[in-house]
């Protein structure tokens, strides 16, 4: 017998789930996903299958058991016909690219998805149904139990573009502490940050164009200033986590006029799109009031507050 789960959901692992979705009906019984084989069809991109090969390879060290991770021939057949086993991941066009559907059962779990996005988000929940351990470096893997409750499971975020701001410039932040706050953005689903690389007074980004921009600032600031290896890196990690990373800065009018230029030059501004693949944003100071700021991941809690509003819109 299903029993429907409201907003308080009522099973273990299910209560763990950041932002709630939308439905959950609990089923009894357990899935057990250490050393399940794990399977994807061919219609998920490159993204989404290194993605599903990641939590393959975490679910492998934190359990002690292997969990192999194929794409088999006929998987989307096979799941229609109700003979696939294991834990499986395709694509179901009948869904909007941001949403995912999960069907848990003790043999099978399947989870579909509309897209890219949808596939990531129903990863990110897949891990938070498990013990907090795999999430730990060095997990003790006597400890727990790799299971996941039998459910249904179906969710989609009301709004598309659920983003934080980290302004870099007024507070510097190692690429380390921006690589620990992709992770944290992508387990609670949000998908843009905004990345404040200058102000007023302060660039932190090293150009080739202009190099004496960043040069100020490392001098002043005992080198805190990203280099361009530094950005791309960080760039493919957003985009394996489905994140996209916006460039935005306050016009460093101060610094410009200690250097004698005029304007900010052209090909400054196409260096940095050309590093973030994004249109650079310069703000004023109403537009950076409008994103809240999270430079680090200090306070969890008020992260996932954040992303639960902004996943339901009008949710208290």
């Amino acid at each position: 017998m299903l029993l429907a789960c409201g907003p308080g959901l009522c099973a273990e692992g299910l209560d763990s789930i950041c932002p709630s979705p939308d439905s959950v009906s609990l089923a009894k019984g357990s899935f057990r996903v250490s050393g399940a084989a794990i399977k994807y069809s061919s219609s998920l991109d490159g993204t989404a299958a290194r993605a599903v090969s990641r939590l393959a390879s975490r679910l492998s060290l934190v359990s002690g058991k292997a969990s192999p991770v194929s794409c088999p021939v006929g998987l989307d057949e096979a799941v229609r016909s109700g003979s696939a086993k294991g834990l499986v991941f395709i694509i179901d066009e009948g869904l909007g690219d941001e949403e995912y559907a999960m069907d848990i059962q003790p043999r099978t779990a399947v989870i579909r998805a509309g897209g890219t996005p949808g596939i990531l988000y129903s990863l990110q929940t897949i891990r938070q149904m498990l013990p907090e351990a795999i999430y730990e470096a060095t997990p003790e893997q006597s400890r727990h139990r790799w299971t996941v409750p039998c459910c249904t499971l179906r969710d989609c975020p009301d709004t598309p573009q659920r983003e934080i701001r980290a302004d870099c410039a007024s507070s510097w932040a190692s690429p380390e502490e921006l690589e620990a706050l992709l992770e944290r953005m992508a387990r609670v689903k949000l998908n843009v940050l905004r990345l404040v690389i200058a102000d007023d007074d302060c660039w932190r980004l090293q150009t080739s164009s202009e190099p004496s921009l960043a040069q100020v600032t490392a001098y002043r600031e005992a080198g805190k200033t990203y280099s361009g290896d530094d950005i791309r890196l960080l760039s493919r990690q957003a985009a394996d986590l489905g994140i996209r990373i916006v460039p935005e800065i306050l016009f460093p009018a101060s610094l410009l006029a200690e250097l004698s230029i005029g304007e900010l030059p052209s090909e400054v501004v196409g260096e940095v799109e050309a590093l973030f693949g994004e249109k650079l944003t310069v703000l004023d100071g109403d537009e950076a009031g409008g994103v809240p700021e999270f430079r680090d991941v200090s306070a969890p809690e008020a992260i996932e507050a954040y992303a639960q509003r902004l996943w339901k819109a009008g949710s208290e």
